[in-house]
């Protein structure tokens, strides 16, 4: 799997290789969820223990959620994006 050939990786981890894509500097996509709370995410992992993620990668899930965040960060690069 590759990105589109316009894009340009800006963000990325070993679970989500093309995190963050940027078309240009008119266009940007994400795959997580930076207005998810950590409580939340932690309540969606749990719903898929045992079924989706097994035991081991439920618990480093949710082990990572106690590591500060960067939701402000991103939802800053979002509202200037959209002030244009």
């Amino acid at each position: 799997m590759a990105p589109p050939p316009d894009a340009r990786v800006f963000a990325a981890s070993d679970f989500t290789a093309f995190a963050g894509l940027a078309y240009g500097e008119d266009a940007v996509s994400f795959q997580g969820h930076p207005e998810f709370s950590p409580a939340y995410a932690q309540a969606l992992i749990e719903t898929r223990r045992g079924t989706r993620y097994s035991d081991a990668v439920a618990n480093a899930a949710i082990a990572s959620l106690s590591a500060p965040g960067h939701s402000a960060r991103v939802g800053g690069w979002i509202r200037r994006f959209l002030q244009g």
